[in-house]
């Protein structure tokens, strides 16, 4: 016998009452999910995009003051950094650039001012050091909204992908 369950669960669970029923998609030849690209059915653009992060509200009673440029974690009243803009990557002369396009992951601490302040490869990448290096490089002049804890900018960690197209 299974406990009865919350009424969070059942807020959390329940779709918003002005959106569509779900439908499940449909099967792709090959067994693949479709993707938004892959999509037989018209989207609207505005259903494209992700929904902005949700505002934080003011600091609540009691809690710590925060202060400006204060390194911040996922805590509640976060907002995250969110990303503007990866440049593209500049390959050295003589560099030969992949055979294949590479994704690497690279772990970046975002200043308070949208700025990259350090960055380095993400545990566990397999790419060659020379790619690894110029994935961090390229990071570095990557371009972010700060995160804030209501509503004050602060730094804080992030993971960005950066793709190195083959040559």
């Amino acid at each position: 016998q299974q406990p009865p369950e919350l009424p969070e669960d059942e807020a959390r669970a329940a779709p918003p009452p002005d959106s569509p029923p779900a439908r499940p998609p449909a099967a792709q030849p090959g067994g693949e999910e479709p993707s938004v690209a892959g999509s037989t059915e018209e989207t609207p653009p505005e259903r494209l995009r992700p929904p902005p992060p949700p505002r934080p509200g003011p600091r609540p009673e009691g809690a710590p003051e925060v202060r400006r440029g204060e390194l911040l974690g996922p805590d509640p009243g976060v907002t995250p950094p969110s990303l503007v803009k990866v440049p593209a990557p500049v390959y050295p002369e003589g560099f030969d650039a992949p055979r294949k396009p590479l994704e690497i992951m690279v772990e970046v601490l975002v200043s308070e001012d949208g700025h990259v302040i350090t960055a380095r490869v993400a545990p566990r990448e397999s790419a060659k050091r020379r790619f690894k290096e110029l994935a961090v490089e390229t990071a570095k002049g990557a371009t972010f909204r700060p995160a804030t804890k209501y509503g004050v900018a602060g730094k804080m960690w992030t993971t960005i992908r950066v793709n190195l197209p083959a040559g």
